[in-house]
């Protein structure tokens, strides 16, 4: 997982800016395939919005779907996304 770059490899900050379709986030996660991210909330929030989306460093190539779970559930599943889709909301 690298925070605010893309995933580069195997070092800290070896990613580049994340980056979807031409839009440039200054802010995000960059993780590998068949990557989970866990964040314990304690009950703090009530909502939760992001963007995701495939960075465009992987180009076409790459497939790949989103999952959302809170409080043991799953709350969003994604349809697939490749390296030619925008960044969905």
């Amino acid at each position: 997982i690298s925070r605010d770059r893309s995933n580069g490899g195997p070092a800290a900050g070896d990613g580049g800016q994340l980056t979807v379709a031409g839009h440039r986030y200054s802010t995000g996660l960059g993780v590998a395939a068949h990557s989970g991210v866990t964040y314990r909330l304690g009950g703090r929030y009530s909502t939760f919005s992001t963007a995701i989306g495939v960075d465009d460093e992987v180009g076409s190539r790459g497939r790949v779907t989103f999952e959302v779970w809170a409080d043991g559930r799953r709350r969003f599943a994604s349809p697939a996304f490749t390296g030619r889709d925008g960044a969905r909301r």
